[in-house]
């Protein structure tokens, strides 16, 4: 939610998405939220032991973080869209 106005939706997550990777990579807090329009199962994942993981395997390891990439990716298009819709908002677009 931005400091100053509504709530605004970041993502839409699919079955086996990843939310919540700030903490992995070195975020001292998490700032956003999630709701499920369905009952769900979620797994909280410490971040000492995910790294210990990823150092004891480095191949998984390497699979986490290629999903980690994907969703910050998809996450952040999905800002940039949502901040721009905003910017515009109420605004008329001059033609090219």
């Amino acid at each position: 939610k931005p400091y100053d106005g509504e709530a605004i939706t970041i993502a839409r997550v699919c079955p086996e998405d990843v939310i919540g990777w700030s903490a992995a990579l070195g975020r001292s807090k998490y700032t956003s939220s999630a709701y499920t329009e369905n009952p769900c199962e979620m797994v909280r994942i410490d971040v000492t032991e995910l790294r210990k993981f990823c150092q004891k395997n480095p191949q998984l390891g390497k699979l986490i973080m290629e999903k980690f990439a994907q969703g910050i990716a998809y996450r952040l298009k999905s800002t940039y869209d949502e901040v721009l819709a905003l910017l515009f908002h109420g605004m008329e677009l001059l033609p090219e």
